[in-house]
């Protein structure tokens, strides 16, 4: 995936993100009750699958526009979220259609590449996703300044603006949305 690929897509859409609010889609942050994950749906902070032109379905992590760097602003597609993938520091103005859900449609996606920099990409997006997890199951009796730590990471990306950069992801909830201790607990017994 090259950063330059993913920008220089020319189409009628293409203006500067500060021309106008009209076109820009401006994602919410999921609600930490909010578990779904329906297609063409998303959300500040979400990981998924991006397709770019020429270039595998990609991992990244969906921001809002207002994170644009200037050089992302330069190539803001009307109707797109802003991604910033993993792995490269590449960037696109992705429509929901050119979206997938990162964890529902891991199995299918991890596997359509070998290449070692599109390996390394998934691996970092696991990394985040491992970081989600834990933070979903940790204890609320942590001392706040760890659990501080822990919901945020920086995130470098030539899309992002650099104080935009740290991610702070609200306790999991979406990310555990398959994790039932009650469950876990009778089966023990």
């Amino acid at each position: 995936q090259d950063s330059s690929s993913n920008e220089e897509v020319q189409d009628s859409n293409v203006e500067d993100v500060n021309d106008s609010t009209e076109g820009v889609l401006i994602p919410e942050s999921r609600g930490k009750q909010d578990v779904s994950e329906n297609e063409g749906e998303f959300f500040v902070s979400d990981l998924v699958w991006g397709k770019v032109k020429g270039h595998p379905w990609w991992p990244g992590q969906i921001f809002v526009p207002s994170a644009a760097s200037d050089r992302a602003r330069k190539h803001f597609k009307r109707d797109s979220y802003l991604i910033a993938y993993f792995g490269d520091q590449s960037f696109a103005w992705n429509e929901a259609s050119r979206i997938r859900h990162f964890l529902k449609h891991f199995s299918e996606m991890e596997r359509q590449s070998s290449s070692e920099k599109f390996a390394s990409s998934v691996n970092s997006a696991l990394d985040e996703f491992m970081r989600r997890v834990e933070l979903g199951l940790s204890c609320s009796c942590l001392p706040s300044e760890i659990y501080s730590k822990m919901k945020s990471r920086v995130f470098v990306n030539a899309g992002i603006r650099a104080e935009s950069s740290t991610v702070v992801v609200d306790g999991g909830g979406e990310r555990m949305h398959g994790f039932q201790p009650g469950e876990i607990l009778r089966r023990l017994r």
